[in-house]
């Protein structure tokens, strides 16, 4: 039938028209399913069954869409907020990551950030912001963020991310192919830092301006730092005084880092810290008792994982039954140092509130430590054993 026949597609019998959208919404773009529950209140229920709000938590991620949807969807949205319809909040996170071949795409991308971000849906709190795009040059960070910066107000999360499997020299040469650009980003997160309740970096090197930068999130929470070059950030996590949550992952074990899972330790309000390790050196690069001594003033601490450090030890162990006394989960792995002989036992010693506890990969532990464990664990439900002892089961 020809679109002539039809002045009004509204009157589209709805039988039919669920079987146009149920037979060819393989073949329609998010785009199309977007603007067809627009067209009127029946066509909004049929196309909207067919919306899959998964893609709304990934909004934007280039590899989702073709330029040309990346142009539509704002405009489409823009609409959608005109007529009440709830698309604006599905969307809690957006991620910026253009894929362009030239200015003119660019632009586009650029706009269709700045649209959304403009239509403030009222869940969108989080960005991920890929950085591992080589066209990426310094006046396109400008431009970028020139345009984006002032419409991040309600943002409370933010994650960068570099060059995904990047190795140490690949990350040293992205700080001098792209040393203007990280200048533009500090400013950015500085400018966003005190709303920041939560802050990520993977795969990049951070200096001294994204420590500076970072100084500024007072409101921070959670820290995540995953497979980055980091200097000296220990002063740091001084300035982050609300912050509760630390993760922290390094693939050569180093002075810096250890240095800095102590700074985080003394956080009184911390409750939650991972510290893992790739590869560790031969002696630990901090005394174990400036970590104890961290760990003295960390009271509240409840779920601690370290793996692959030689921080772990039975003289730190000791020290953590006697201060740990709020852990309920315990994940103490890959520590070939951590033996279980010397670890000192008295009535004050233990985790009573324990729910979990990995040994895994702790090839030295005796089987006499497992029992006092245990006997110390009272609420322990779930432990899970090095391969020596149970072949790495849980039981």
């Amino acid at each position: 039938m020809s679109a002539k026949t039809w002045s009004d597609w509204g009157t589209l019998p709805l039988e039919v028209l669920s079987m146009i959208l149920s037979n060819f919404h393989r073949r329609l773009r998010f785009a199309d399913l977007l603007a067809s529950s627009m067209v009127c209140r029946e066509w909004y229920v049929q196309a909207r069954r067919l919306i899959d709000d998964r893609i709304f938590q990934n909004f934007l991620a280039s590899d989702n869409y073709v330029f040309e949807d990346i142009q539509r969807i704002p405009s489409l949205l823009a609409k959608s907020k005109r007529l009440g319809l709830d698309f604006l909040n599905l969307i809690e996170e957006m991620t910026i990551c253009p894929v362009f071949a030239d200015d003119d795409e660019f632009e586009g991308f650029v706009e269709a950030y700045a649209t959304v971000l403009h239509l403030q849906p009222p869940n969108l709190t989080r960005l991920q912001i890929h950085l591992g795009n080589e066209n990426l040059t310094p006046e396109y960070f400008r431009w970028l963020f020139d345009r984006l910066e002032p419409l991040c107000g309600g943002i409370r999360s933010v994650h960068f991310r570099g060059h995904t499997g990047s190795t140490i020299s690949t990350l040293f040469m992205n700080v001098i192919r792209h040393y203007a650009s990280v200048s533009r980003l500090a400013v950015f997160l500085r400018s966003v830092a005190p709303n920041l309740e939560t802050l990520s970096f993977s795969n990049m090197s951070l200096d001294s301006r994204w420590c500076n930068s970072m100084s500024a999130c007072s409101s921070l929470r959670e820290l995540r730092i995953d497979g980055a070059i980091v200097e000296n950030l220990a002063p740091v996590l001084g300035f982050l005084l609300n912050m509760s949550k630390f993760c922290y992952t390094c693939e050569h074990e180093g002075y810096w880092d250890a240095a800095m899972v102590i700074a985080a330790l003394s956080h009184p309000r911390l409750t939650d810290l991972t510290y893992e390790c790739t590869h560790s050196l031969d002696e630990p690069t901090v005394p174990v008792e400036a970590l104890c001594d961290a760990l003295r003033q960390c009271p509240l601490l409840e779920r601690l994982k370290l793996s692959g450090t030689l921080l772990v030890d039975d003289a730190f162990l000791s020290a953590l039954l006697k201060e740990g006394r709020e852990l309920k989960h315990i994940e103490l792995e890959w520590s070939n140092r951590l033996v279980g002989n010397a670890v000192v036992w008295n009535r004050e010693a233990g985790w009573p509130r324990a729910r979990t506890v990995s040994l895994y990969g702790c090839d030295n532990v005796i089987w006499q430590f497992l029992h006092s464990m245990q006997v110390a664990c009272p609420k322990l439900e779930i432990m899970k054993l090095p391969d020596h002892m149970l072949d790495g089961n849980f039981v």
